[in-house]
């Protein structure tokens, strides 16, 4: 009876760490805290939300007036009304 719950107790450990693995959390971290927690590790294993993803300079840029991230190709910031010419800011009206 110990035995199974041990093997129950390591299998939601384990799925917590796939878990936070794929929503790009630190898996043996969350392996850890699954074998501490046991069997409420499932529960955690659905509650783990995903982290966020850093913008990509290299296809966007920071508006100087407002300091809103804007598309490198755009021409006006479309928060601000800012114009952007060759790399240069134009004042908004």
């Amino acid at each position: 009876m110990i035995f199974t719950i041990g093997w129950l107790w390591l299998i939601g450990a384990l799925i917590l760490m796939w878990a936070a693995y794929s929503k790009g959390r630190a898996a043996f971290g969350w392996f850890l805290i699954g074998l501490v927690l046991g069997p409420l590790s499932l529960i955690m294993a659905v509650l783990v939300g995903v982290l966020p993803t850093p913008p990509d300079y290299s296809v966007i840029k920071k508006c100087p007036d407002c300091a809103e991230l804007v598309k490198i190709e755009a021409l006006k910031c479309r928060f601000c009304g800012c114009r952007f010419i060759d790399n240069q800011v134009e004042e908004s009206p």
